[in-house]
């Protein structure tokens, strides 16, 4: 590091003639303006020893009376004065020195070029030095970003449907300072009138921002833009420190009159057509994208017939669509292929088969594959980078699944039709993902990839676990409708409602598989204690059930151990700064049950906050989203997966809401409908 240095009384002595370049005239009786010595460059952070400086010039001549001197800093159009004295120097502290320089107007986050000069008055004349510019390293007080709207914008923006893909660079902002010469981060916010500030960038290291026009849709009618409505919106640009775990120092908000173009779109499109017997009330579906607002994809079976298709946003005839100018055509790679455009058409005729199909309702435009395979390669895999594992399709559960030995370590992704055309990465798409990382041991692996909804899911269960634990017992006559669902490492938990009609207690069994052909499991070291409702235990085979008061529980089985716990659910409640309760569980908003239906309800008033359900007033049993993206955002009248530590919930934007927990079915939902 540059070592900084100011000069000694002693080197101001020596210097006060040898700094000016022109050679003293000792016989002039004109006045002489004083010269600054030079001055090496000025280091004043906030963790730099408390020294001092010194600023020396040489003696005004052939003025009349005592001098007075004044020494001053510049920068842009600031002028500030440091100090005065009858002596040719200055010396003063680095603190105060630091805190007088930062009145002046200084570039963020950079090295300050200050000119200093000196002013020799004797009370009827003034004469003034020439500047000496002085770089000093003035950090550690915060100064924001300034955030500009691009000139175009700046009094409105109207985002239009039919400029969808057009670029707008709508944001650019000055540098912040933070410190000395750090890396920053920028995240950007926008807030509409009383709603919470919903930040949609985070970790930029660019001053300017740019999106498509159907980004920012996307973006404004998230913060909570009216649609089709004309709506102030307050912007604001956040600087932090790389690696921060705050959104650190704001600037100067800056509001803008936004007006959006209709962003919402049904949850799913039903696909009548002769292949199921055009009855859209029983039609296949594919479901909205929810990485991507009104993007469908999904796969359907139309091999029973060629008679065409249609699109319908609702399992009835009404809004249905299809198109006049569908091509079928055959890829470099082989496969086949259908191109259209979708609104206001006749039936939709493809080859029978069974299709890959990808609907952009925003620009109308649809694309389907005929499936032939599904697979999984890569190094992770027995066939390596170079020959694909088959996957076998479910249509009951749209999943795709394959038993393989997987090798830990490597990597892995799933193809269509075995070419790289259509290869699934980690991100659940066709589209932008990196490889499936195996991180497991090595072993016999069953991989279940679910497109049931996009992006897809997948899950890697080990063999050596059942993929599910059963519970028959006298709550289903002994069958096997009840279940709890395996994590693939030997742990299974969920929600059962253990309710004998024809007694207080129930009485009830582990099973392996959805028969009694497969292991069962009972225990005779079961203990439960009415006063928690806690019970726990180990299970081997035995003839001897386990019985509980008639309730619901969760029930939690270890396999690796042998173990099992139960806790009968005496509350389920909604918790978190959207309700009345806050983040204090023990104040959580009671759900009511209802045993016909195996839901629990409440209506209840919702801020546009965030939210979680949790058991038994405690954090230890809770209901979140699966889903990177925190608060995760309900859709009105969307039922939602939900799952055990998952990610808080939100709503848009506060009122009266009916929310449906359903704990009892697999996978467990909710829905929040306004009221």
């Amino acid at each position: 590091m540059k070592l900084f240095k100011y000069l000694t009384l002693s080197a101001v002595a020596m210097m006060t003639v040898a700094c000016e370049n022109e050679p003293l005239d000792l016989f002039s009786t004109d006045p002489v303006a004083p010269a600054l010595a030079e001055h090496n460059d000025i280091l004043l952070t906030e963790d730099t020893p408390n020294e001092d400086v010194t600023f020396a010039w040489s003696a005004a001549r052939n003025m009349a009376g005592e001098i007075d001197y004044t020494l001053y800093a510049a920068a842009a159009d600031d002028t500030i004065s440091l100090g005065s004295t009858t002596d040719t120097h200055i010396t003063m502290p680095k603190t105060e020195l630091r805190t007088n320089l930062l009145k002046l107007t200084l570039s963020p986050n950079d090295n300050s070029s200050i000119a200093f000069f000196v002013e020799a008055a004797d009370g009827t004349t003034t004469l003034r030095s020439a500047s000496l510019t002085i770089t000093c390293y003035i950090y550690g007080n915060a100064v924001p970003a300034v955030l500009s709207v691009s000139e175009a914008y700046k009094d409105s923006l109207v985002l239009k449907v039919d400029e969808m893909d057009q670029q707008i660079d709508l944001l650019t902002w000055s540098p912040a300072r933070l410190g000395f010469k750090e890396n920053i981060v920028y995240s950007l916010s926008a807030k509409v009138e009383e709603g919470e500030e919903y930040f949609f960038a985070e970790g930029l290291t660019a001053c300017t921002y740019g999106k498509t026009v159907d980004e920012w849709n996307e973006i404004f009618a998230a913060a909570g833009c009216t649609e089709n409505i004309a709506t102030d919106v307050l912007l604001t640009v956040y600087a932090a420190t790389e690696g921060s775990e705050t959104k650190g120092i704001p600037s100067d908000g800056v509001t803008i009159n936004v007006t959006t173009y209709l962003a919402t779109y049904p949850d799913q499109m039903y696909l009548p057509g002769d292949y199921q017997g055009w009855s859209p009330a029983t039609a296949p579906t594919i479901a909205q994208s929810s990485a991507q607002k009104g993007y469908y994809e999904g796969f359907v079976d139309m091999t029973a017939s060629d008679g065409g298709f249609k699109f319908s946003p609702v399992p009835d005839w009404q809004g249905d669509f299809g198109s006049n100018n569908e091509i079928v055509a055959e890829d470099e790679n082989g496969n086949t292929v259908v191109t259209a455009t979708v609104g206001d058409g006749d039936n939709i005729t493809v080859p029978t088969g069974f299709y890959l199909i990808q609907l952009d309702k925003r620009r109308n435009n649809l694309t389907m594959v005929k499936v032939t395979s599904m697979s999984l390669i890569g190094d992770a895999t027995p066939g390596g980078w170079d020959n694909d594992t088959p996957m076998t399709y479910d249509a009951e559960s749209h999943t795709y699944s394959a038993t393989l030995t997987l090798t830990q370590g490597n990597s892995y992704k799933f193809r269509l039709n075995n070419n790289w055309s259509y290869a699934i990465g980690n991100n659940g798409m066709f589209e932008g993902g990196d490889n499936y990382a195996f991180d497991k041991e090595t072993g016999e692996y069953k991989v279940i990839l679910d497109v049931s909804q996009h992006p897809y899911s997948v899950n890697v269960l080990s063999t050596k676990y059942p993929e599910n634990m059963y519970i028959p017992g006298k709550h289903n006559e002994w069958g096997f409708t009840t279940y709890l669902p395996g994590n693939g490492e030997g742990r299974y938990e969920g929600f059962v409602n253990l309710v004998n009609s024809e007694g207080e207690t129930c009485e009830w069994k582990f099973c392996e598989g959805d028969s009694w052909d497969y292991a069962n499991y009972a225990s005779e070291d079961f203990t439960y204690d009415p006063a928690t409702g806690k019970g726990k235990g180990s299970y081997k085979e035995s003839d001897k059930n386990i019985t509980v008061p008639n309730g619901c529980y969760y029930i939690i089985v270890d396999m690796t151990n042998g173990s099992f716990t139960v806790e009968r659910v005496a509350k389920v409640g909604l918790v978190g700064p959207a309700t009345p309760a806050g983040w204090t569980p023990e104040n959580s908003v009671e759900m009511t049950f209802d045993p016909t239906t195996g839901m629990w309800t409440t209506t209840l008033e919702l801020k546009a906050d965030q939210f979680k359900v949790c058991i038994n007033n405690n954090w230890t049993i809770n209901r979140g989203a699966p889903s990177e993206n925190e608060p995760y955002m309900l859709t009105d009248g969307k039922t939602e997966t939900v799952v055990q530590e998952g990610k808080n919930f939100a709503v848009a934007e506060a009122g009266n809401y009916k929310v449906t927990a359903d704990l009892l079915h697999i996978p467990n939902t909710i829905k929040v409908e306004k009221q």
